[in-house]
């Protein structure tokens, strides 16, 4: 049986309800087909071996069904159709092929699905749509496998190109081909935008002529180092560019197939990159954009039957002659090696240059990381050890001096000992950094080896201010003259010794760079003096002259490139330098800067999403929380579940959800909330409720002063209650494993200040400003923006927020916040 012998019903559809109805009487229309035993021309239909095939197609109709709920889906807005047309196809029993594309993991399936969603997507050229435009056409494809839950994959996953894509381009590509070989358009290489025509030079024949042909072709670099863009902007074009990459055509801006599939690679680029790559620039699989193409403008680019292709007849196989041999010459005059215009070979390797500083710069910086996390875990032992010593040399100075017959002499060695480790002491503290901003994880490691040293001035350190009044008193004064005497020597020794460091190494760097610069500039000039000899004895002729002359001018402007880039930036570099300015400290400041502007660019970008997901899931949630209420109060007014624990127990638990809900009620309405007087009394009364169970179970105790209990706040109550509620609940947090729980409202009436403080966990220095910044977090699990959104509302309102270790201040030795206002 061929296809032309089935026939296939079709009924019009007036009502949704006598849809089940038309359906079987199709199936029962459509299984006529089986009955024939014969063709028209008396051929037999079904031979013995399709017997089986057969009977297959009909059981498979025969099972076909609908379920009210596929049918729902079907008829979706089915009667608010009345000037829209479009299309709908179910398919009962899917090949193998179609089912796979619901296998979105497997990688033995990738590479067939790839295929399928990239020749299905793009139907309706989304190159011409600006970014808020409407498709014309829209093109969906639902994989159903539990209802309401069918997955589009065209939209979703195939993420193709848009006209925004090009902005994106490293190269773009625009204008028209006549039909006859010429091309007029532009280039646009980088930023820079160029006129660019072209003639294939080939005869013109009429029977040839393919009509206008509009070209607009972006072309993104396979590595971020040839590419301008930014990390991001990379990643989001090359990820479309590897799923889709390849040039389309669009006959009325609708799709011809196959073009823009991964292989149908029409125009051969990669058979020509295959031969050799730095003559033929151009990838397909880095390009996209499309040949626009048209009825009117191009009758004789036709389909073929198959509607795979168009037919390879003159027009076409002109059509495409011209196409291959103009990019062929683009890249010769622009992209090539050799290219005769140097526009893009110059800007790819600046791009380049740069590329490789920025990473000579990070490598630099990681190894200088490295090391200081080595030096940051050899410290905490080394001074252990100095401790040790420190100890016991000031236990025996004790031990002596306290003898009745001690004198100087007794002590002399001991006293150089100890004044020795005291100038010893600095070289125990750790340098910071001057050229990167070191880790959180470093910054915790150098905070704990900061407490070490605390300990040891506030006990060891004290310790010795005792011992030696002890010393001064037993000494007579000629004594203690000559005591002061040696450790002034000490003090200069360790200045000549660090001086005369210093200077060998200074000398050594000279002497290093005279030779390095010597034999860098020697090489430039031997090697000119080379072409130079070589050229004189190339000259036979007088044209012979004017040859060498641009050859020889060429090695010249080559040599003195090579010290305008190498040497002379070097020594312009150095004259700058002077003793008052850290060059290295303030290549840091700027470093930092740098990587702090592109993080908040970062957190811009993921506040804005997180602020649409916000502001989407708290209107659903709105509005299930008002239909769960009225449901159960339509139960309760019904009494049909009054003697259901279990429904008793659901309405308990919805309840206290909604007391909560209430609490939070004053928090939807900042922006428009008024400002009040809210007294200390109600912020400590809103924390007990908000709080109640958690402080309950933790056995955390809530204190105040009486000033703050007093206290009147002038501030919209959402603002205020949303910071107090995100202090409290990071203090709760901080506080599990405090031996002494308690959370403290203070206010300090000279200084106008409300101090938040607990007895929980400090936090460290180094931290104290960085907690309020954007997506800062040192919480497991924590996303680092209440503190954040706190400091920015209360800003907002003229006040202001700030943490503070300050003993005044942080009196519970945990973390302390103190509000106080702003000046307007």
């Amino acid at each position: 049986m061929y296809l032309d012998d089935i026939n296939i019903p079709v009924a019009s559809l007036t009502s949704e309800s006598d849809f089940g109805k038309i359906f079987l009487q199709l199936k029962k229309e459509f299984l006529k087909n089986f009955d024939k035993k014969e063709d028209s021309e008396g051929n037999i239909i079904w031979e013995d071996n399709q017997e089986e095939l057969k009977n297959e197609i009909i059981n498979s109709v025969a099972k076909a069904k609908l379920s009210d709920k596929i049918t729902n889906t079907l008829l979706n807005n089915f009667d608010n159709l009345k000037d829209s047309h479009g299309t709908k196809f179910l398919i009962f029993e899917p090949i193998d092929q179609i089912l796979d594309l619901a296998k979105e993991n497997q990688d033995d399936l990738r590479e067939n699905r790839d295929f399928i969603i990239s020749s299905l997507s793009g139907f309706f050229n989304p190159f011409i749509l600006a970014k808020n435009e409407k498709n014309k056409v829209n093109t969906y494809f639902y994989i159903h496998q539990t209802l309401g839950k069918d997955k589009e994959i065209f939209n979703e996953e195939a993420k193709f190109f848009t006209k925004e894509d090009y902005d994106f381009a490293d190269i773009l590509i625009e204008g028209n081909f006549n039909g006859n070989g010429e091309f007029n358009g532009s280039l646009k290489i980088y930023d820079k935008v160029i006129s660019y025509d072209y003639d294939s030079n080939r005869r013109k024949f009429k029977r040839k002529y393919y009509g206008n042909v509009f070209i607009k072709l972006g072309y993104s670099q396979g590595k971020l180092i040839d590419s301008k863009l930014s990390e991001t902007a990379f990643k989001k074009i090359n990820d479309k560019v590897t799923r889709n990459g390849g040039l389309y055509i669009y006959r009325d801006n609708f799709r011809v197939l196959p073009y823009g599939r991964p292989n149908a690679d029409f125009l051969k680029f990669e058979e020509r990159r295959n031969k050799r790559i730095g003559t033929y620039f151009f990838s397909y699989r880095r390009m996209f954009g499309y040949l626009g193409i048209s009825r009117d403008e191009n009758p004789e680019l036709k389909d073929k039957s198959s509607r795979e292709g168009l037919i390879n007849n003159d027009p076409y196989s002109a059509f495409e002659s011209d196409i291959i041999a103009f990019f062929i010459q683009v890249a010769k005059d622009y992209f090539s090696d050799k290219a005769e215009e140097s526009i893009f070979l110059d800007e790819k390797k600046k791009l380049n240059e740069e590329s490789q500083a920025i990473a000579d710069d990070k490598k630099r910086e990681t190894e200088e990381k490295k090391l200081f996390s080595r030096t940051l875990s050899a410290y905490p032992s080394r001074f252990k050890n100095y401790e040790k010593q420190y100890l016991s040399i000031l236990n025996e100075i004790e031990k002596k001096i306290s003898l009745a017959n001690s004198t100087y002499n007794d002590i002399e060695d001991l006293l150089d000992e100890l004044h020795k480790l005291d100038i010893e002491f600095e070289s125990l503290l750790p340098e910071m950094p001057k050229r990167y901003k070191p880790t959180d994880l470093q910054l915790d490691r150098l905070n704990n080896y900061e407490e070490q040293i605390f300990a040891f001035n506030k006990n060891v350190k004290k310790s010795s201010i005792k011992v030696m009044k002890k010393v001064n008193e037993k000494l007579e004064l000629h004594e203690l003259k000559q005591a002061f005497t040696k450790n002034a020597e000490v003090y200069r020794s360790e200045l000549e010794s660090i001086v005369l460091e210093y200077s060998k190494r200074l000398k050594v760097k000279f002497q290093d760079t005279q030779k390095e610069y010597e034999d860098r500039s020697s090489n430039i000039l031997s090697t000119y003096k080379i072409a130079e000899n070589n050229a004189i004895e190339q000259i036979v002729t007088k044209k012979d002259i004017a040859e060498q002359s641009r050859a020889l001018k060429l090695f010249f402007d080559q040599r003195k490139d090579e010290l305008n880039k190498t040497l002379i930036p070097f020594i312009e570099h150095i004259e700058k330098m002077n003793f008052d300015i850290d060059e290295e400290l303030l290549q840091g400041a700027y470093k930092a800067r740098y990587d702090q502007m592109l993080q908040q660019w970062s957190m811009i970008q993921e506040t804005a999403q997180l602020g649409i997901a916000v502001e989407i899931i708290d209107h659903e949630f709105n509005v299930l929380y008002a239909r769960i209420n009225r449901l159960l109060e339509d139960l309760d007014g019904n009494n049909l579940f009054i003697e259901n624990k279990q429904y008793l127990q659901l309405e308990s638990t919805f309840r206290t959800l909604e007391d909560k809900y209430d609490l939070l009620s004053p928090l939807y309405r900042i922006n428009g909330g008024s400002i009040k007087e809210i007294p200390g009394a109600n912020v400590i009364s809103y924390v007990k409720d908000f709080f109640g169970k958690q402080l309950s179970d933790d056995k955390i105790e809530i204190t105040y002063s009486n000033s703050f209990f007093k206290h009147i706040i002038l501030i919209k109550e959402p603002t205020l209650y949303t910071v107090i509620i995100n202090i409290v609940n990071n203090a709760i947090y901080w506080m599990r494993n405090a031996e002494r729980k308690e959370i403290r409202f203070d206010y300090l009436k000279n200084t106008q200040e409300i101090l938040i403080l607990n007895s929980g966990k400090k936090i460290e220095e180094h931290r104290l400003s960085k907690i309020f910044g954007l997506f800062h977090s040192n919480r497991p699990g924590g996303r680092g923006i209440g503190l954040y959104l706190a400091k920015e509302s209360l800003n907002e309102n003229y006040y202001d927020i700030e943490a503070s270790n300050e003993q005044k201040y942080n009196y519970l030795g945990g973390a302390c916040f103190i509000i106080k206002t702003l000046s307007k």
